[in-house]
């Protein structure tokens, strides 16, 4: 099972900043104030108050990651959400959010 992040895995540092990296890629836009140092870049991301979800690039997607703001809507815990199939996050309450959908290239298991 992947780590959850946290203070003493650095809060998955060097994932998260793959993640952050792929969405300005896709966007153009980042979704945390630059210039941090990247543990505490990787923090503010899995503390951000919407959801970020990301899924590794199998036939059949499965998350990789989900920020608090995630685990306390589905509800569930972290070990439970990265051994979701991504495509079991659909449905009424997704469809109603605004999402951004990434799949990293690296798989992260």
């Amino acid at each position: 099972m992947l780590e959850e992040p946290e203070a003493g895995d650095d809060f998955l540092a060097d994932d998260e900043e793959d993640l952050l990296r792929s969405f300005h890629e896709l966007t153009g836009r980042h979704l945390i104030e630059q210039g941090e140092p990247a543990i505490a870049m990787a923090r503010q991301a899995y503390e951000l108050p919407f959801l970020l979800l990301s899924h590794d690039s199998g036939s059949d997607p499965v998350l990789t990651y989900g920020n608090l703001a995630a685990q306390r809507l589905f509800p569930m815990d972290w070990g439970r959400l990265v051994a979701m199939p991504s495509r079991k996050m659909g449905g009424t309450v997704i469809g109603s959010l605004p999402l951004m959908s990434s799949s990293l290239s690296a798989n992260r298991r």
